[in-house]
C-alpha cells in the first residue's frame, strides 16, 4: 500500500508540473498579448491624437479640391466660349474672302477689259496719227503750190503797179484821149487780176469775213486812199481810173494778208498735228512699255501684276 501511494504521489508530482509548466507558458502567452494590446493601445492613443490634424488637413484639402473644381469649370465654359466665337469669325472671314475672291475677280475682269479698250484706242489713236500726218503732208504740198502761185500773182500785180505808179504822172498831166485809151486797159488788168486771183484761193482759204479788212491793216478806207481821187483839173476818166489803181492796190493787200494767213494757218496746223503725234505716241508708248508703276496699296497693289497676264 505504501509502495502503491508512493507510485501515486510521484504520478500526481509529474502531473502537477506538465499541469504547472502549461500554466506558465499560458502566462508567458497572456503576458505577450498584453504587451502587444498595450503598445496598440498606446499606438491609438498616439492616433487619436493625430486625428484632429488629419481632419483638418482633409477639411483644407476639399475646399482646395472645391476650388479646383470651380477653376476647372471656368475654364470649360470659357474654352467653350472661345471655341464658338473663333468658330463664328472663322465662317465670317470666310465668306468674306469669298465676297472679297468675287469682287477682285469682277474687278479684274473689268481692268483686263479697259486694258483691251485702251490698247484698241490707242492702236486706233496711232493709225489716226498716221492719218493726220499724211493729210498734213498733203496740205503742206497744197500749200506749198498755192503759196507759190500766190506769190507768183503777187509779183505779178507788184510789176503792174510799179508801172501804173510810174506811169501816173503822165496820166494826170496827159490828155482825155491817152486817159479814154489806158481807161480799158485798166479795166482787163483790174477784172483779169481779181479773177485770178479770186480762183486761185477760192477753194483753200476760209471765207473772207473772217479776215481782217486790209484797209484796215494796211491802208487807209473810203475816201482816204493814198491815192488823190480829188485832183483839181483831172477829168471824170482819169478819177475812174485813179479808182481802179486804188483797188488793185487794196486787191494786192488782200493777198497779202491772205498769203499771210495762209503761212500762219499751215504752220499752227503743223505744230497742233506735231504735238499731237507726239502726245499719241508718248501715250500708246507709256501704255506699252510701263510695267512697273508707283507702288499701289490694297487691291489696286493686288490686281496690278495681273492686268498684263
Amino acid at each position: 500500500m505504501s509502495i502503491r501511494g508512493q507510485e501515486t504521489a510521484e504520478e500526481q508530482k509529474k502531473k502537477m508540473e506538465v499541469v504547472q509548466e502549461k500554466l506558465r507558458k499560458e502566462v508567458e502567452s497572456l503576458e505577450r498579448l498584453l504587451d502587444e494590446e498595450r503598445s496598440e493601445v498606446r499606438r491609438l492613443s498616439t492616433a487619436n491624437d493625430e486625428i484632429p490634424e488629419l481632419q483638418k488637413r482633409l477639411r483644407s484639402l476639399e475646399e482646395e479640391k472645391e476650388s479646383h473644381t470651380t477653376t476647372v469649370t471656368n475654364l470649360e465654359a470659357t474654352i467653350k466660349e472661345q471655341r464658338e466665337s473663333r468658330e463664328t469669325e472663322l465662317q465670317r472671314l470666310t465668306e468674306e474672302h469669298e465676297t472679297d475672291k468675287e469682287s477682285l475677280s469682277s474687278l479684274l475682269s473689268e481692268v483686263r477689259r479697259e486694258v483691251e479698250e485702251e490698247r484698241v484706242r490707242a492702236r486706233e489713236l496711232e493709225m489716226a496719227a498716221q492719218d493726220k500726218e499724211e493729210m498734213v503732208r498733203i496740205v503742206e504740198k497744197k500749200s506749198n503750190a498755192l503759196l507759190k502761185d500766190l506769190k507768183r500773182q503777187l509779183v505779178h500785180m507788184q510789176k503792174r503797179e510799179e508801172k501804173r505808179q510810174e506811169q501816173l504822172p503822165e496820166l494826170t498831166t496827159g490828155g482825155e484821149g491817152y486817159g479814154a485809151g489806158h481807161e480799158q486797159s485798166a479795166d482787163n488788168v483790174s477784172k483779169h487780176s481779181r479773177e485770178s486771183s479770186l480762183s486761185s484761193i477760192r477753194g483753200h482759204l476760209p471765207a473772207e469775213g473772217s479776215i481782217s479788212s486790209p484797209s484796215s491793216s494796211y491802208g487807209p478806207a473810203g475816201g482816204s486812199s493814198s491815192f488823190p481821187l480829188n485832183v483839181g483839173g483831172v477829168s471824170e476818166e482819169m478819177r475812174d481810173l485813179l479808182a481802179r489803181v486804188t483797188e488793185l492796190q487794196r486787191e494786192k493787200w488782200v493777198l497779202e494778208e491772205r498769203v499771210n494767213h495762209l503761212e500762219t494757218t499751215g504752220s499752227a496746223l503743223a505744230d497742233d498735228v506735231v504735238n499731237k503725234s507726239e502726245i499719241i505716241k508718248s501715250y500708246y508708248m507709256h501704255n506699252k512699255a510701263d510695267h512697273t508703276p508707283p507702288r499701289r496699296t490694297g487691291r489696286e497693289e493686288l490686281l496690278r501684276p495681273l492686268i498684263f497676264l
